[in-house]
């Protein structure tokens, strides 16, 4: 049994990977940004070993290696390139070092445009500018969460990568950030995570993030499997999430989170920004295929995402 630290600010794939490795017996903590991790990583809790994302907010992953000391290092990212080059690598001055340089160096860029290339892609097959990426996404957030106040709604970042998903399809994708306006620290401020297939202009991944409020006690809401089937269902229809697509209910796996909730609250106490959500992912020919969110104490559509679809029907078959 191994302690794990566990960095990803995408929650539902951070509570994946927690979910599955606590099945293998591992103790996991959680964290969502570089800020939180850099003070777990400094306060000596024991990890054997710390698994993150790369691009993660306030502190980057590769930023976050001088804290790790001699704790081995996984970095969770869809560049199947990166991780290869990353995975296993601990904080020794070496290690650093290799890692910083790769991270400058234009080999990065190279790295990432050959692995597209692997799969008949290549940045070059991208359709869709930033700008057309961005507005399909304001789009998007405007029909599913029109009654918010958008008003104030501001770009903190958009980006093109290479990416091969949990369902091992590759894709190149726009992916960003908006926000409205205010700091995190903010009781209302929010977020919408986007990412878009830069081939077909599909909307892959569209993600809505409000903290929990400290001192707030959420212990008294609990959900059934049932219910939470219910409210996934009426999502969908209600936003036509699957673009006519059939899901594969019978076989959905659901991620009931109602034990995770003094967990949360004691992260919360701590400082972290966070929150909860109940989880139905369905499979499509035994991959992991399309999921959706649904915010635990409100019930409402938190996120919804599918696999990439740069990739030519050879690949996907």
């Amino acid at each position: 049994m191994e302690k794990i630290l566990i960095v990803e600010d995408e929650e539902p794939i951070n509570r994946l990977v927690k979910q599955n490795l606590a099945l293998a017996g591992h103790v996991c903590e959680q964290v969502y940004d570089g800020e939180k991790a850099k003070q777990q990583l400094l306060s000596d809790r024991g990890y054997d070993l710390v698994i993150m994302d790369v691009m993660l907010p306030y502190i980057d992953g590769f930023s976050l290696m001088e804290y790790a000391k001699d704790i081995p290092v996984i970095f969770l990212t869809a560049k199947s390139q990166l991780a290869d080059k990353l995975t296993g690598l601990t904080s020794s001055k070496e290690g650093q070092e290799e890692i910083v340089k790769w991270a400058e160096d234009s080999e990065m860029m190279d790295g990432l445009a050959a692995e597209g290339d692997a799969y008949g892609l290549s940045y070059d097959s991208a359709n869709l500018s930033r700008e057309e990426a961005g507005l399909i996404m304001l789009k998007e957030i405007n029909r599913l969460f029109a009654e918010e106040t958008l008003n104030q709604l501001s770009i903190e970042s958009i980006c093109m990568e290479t990416s091969v998903w949990i369902n091992e399809i590759p894709y190149i994708s726009w992916i960003g950030r908006f926000t409205n306006g205010l700091d995190i620290v903010d009781p209302n401020y929010v977020s919408y995570d986007f990412e878009v297939d830069a081939v077909s202009g599909k909307i892959i991944r569209c993600q809505r993030f409000h903290s929990y409020q400290k001192g707030k006690d959420y212990s008294s809401i609990s959900w059934t499997d049932e219910e939470i089937l219910e409210q996934a269902g009426k999502w969908i229809e209600t936003y036509d999430l699957t673009f006519g697509e059939e899901l594969d209910w019978t076989n959905a796996e659901l991620i009931n989170v109602t034990e995770d909730v003094p967990s949360m609250m004691k992260e919360l106490e701590e400082g972290s920004f966070t929150s909860l959500g109940n989880i139905v992912v369905f499979p499509k020919n035994g991959k992991w295929y399309f999921y959706i969110s649904i915010d635990f104490e409100t019930g409402r559509l938190e996120s919804y995402l599918w696999p990439g679809t740069s990739a030519s029907d050879e690949i996907l078959m």
